[in-house]
């Protein structure tokens, strides 16, 4: 749904490999599961902070099955968190409502 939006989409199955690609490149928007393995939602956010210049970090959404994942937005800064299940469209529109 991101790709019919216009968005260029690049996905990776565990955080270490995300944070590893952010570390050279530059994005407008993480959108992140809380438990995605390899690295827990809390680490990958501090990881964010060590890897992104202020100026460079991207704008963060979290989705998860698990009601701590509200820590981020409270604590860590990200802009929306949304918990399962939730649809597609939920995240899109709230994409272009924080852009």
């Amino acid at each position: 749904m991101l790709d019919w939006e216009g968005h260029a989409v690049v996905g990776f199955e565990r955080g270490d490999l995300a944070l590893d690609f952010l570390r050279t490149q530059t994005v407008d928007f993480v959108l992140m599961d809380w438990n995605t393995p390899g690295i827990r939602g809390v680490q990958f956010l501090e990881g964010l902070e060590e890897v992104c210049l202020p100026l460079f970090r991207p704008r963060v959404g979290v989705l998860s099955g698990d009601p701590e994942g509200r820590i981020a937005v409270r604590d860590y800064g990200a802009e929306f968190f949304f918990m399962k299940p939730f649809t597609p469209i939920d995240v899109v529109e709230n994409l272009k409502l924080s852009a």
